[in-house]
């Protein structure tokens, strides 16, 4: 993996990028031991992670703990993101001197594959990670097309036996 980075005049590449980069290895190898550590050692405790509410994952996760849960749970193998496919496709590092804050910017293509599709649906989003004081302090999720995943996205109900 080796994404294009832009590093704007104000950084350099960091820590914090290096800690992303891990971050997005260990979901694509589905490690959810390695997430977690990666987790305990760069999130703050109270870090906020938002997923676009459409989505049925969608919402506010609030507090490590939380967080923690969210992520792991994207390493399972009943999740409908694959991470094995995940691919980071560009970093953008800068540090914004109006507020003091590390901000990472991720392009991320992947896969996800909702119960019930006949094949994966193709995924781009952008993650904007926001570091305070070496620490992730909030994520936040943009997708390319929220309206069209959240229709897919939806828990296929039981069928009724007659």
């Amino acid at each position: 993996m080796s994404p294009e980075t832009f590093v704007s005049a104000h950084s350099a590449v960091s820590d914090t990028r290096d800690a992303v980069e891990r971050f997005y290895a260990a979901v694509r190898a589905r490690d959810p031991k390695g997430i977690a550590d990666l987790i305990d050692d760069w999130f703050a405790a109270d870090v906020v992670v938002s997923e676009p509410d459409s989505l049925v994952y969608g919402g506010r996760y609030e507090g490590i703990d939380a967080v923690r849960r969210l992520f792991a749970g994207s390493a399972s193998p009943r999740s409908v993101l694959d991470g094995s496919n995940l691919n980071v496709d560009q970093i953008v590092e800068s540090v914004a001197e109006s507020d003091r804050l590390g901000h990472v910017f991720v392009a991320v293509s992947f896969l996800l594959r909702p119960a019930g599709a006949d094949a994966p649906i193709p995924i781009r989003a952008v993650h904007w990670w926001i570091f305070r004081d070496l620490q992730v302090a909030s994520i936040e999720a943009f997708y390319s097309d929220t309206a069209a995943y959240s229709g897919l996205l939806r828990p296929v109900p039981p069928s009724s036996s007659s």
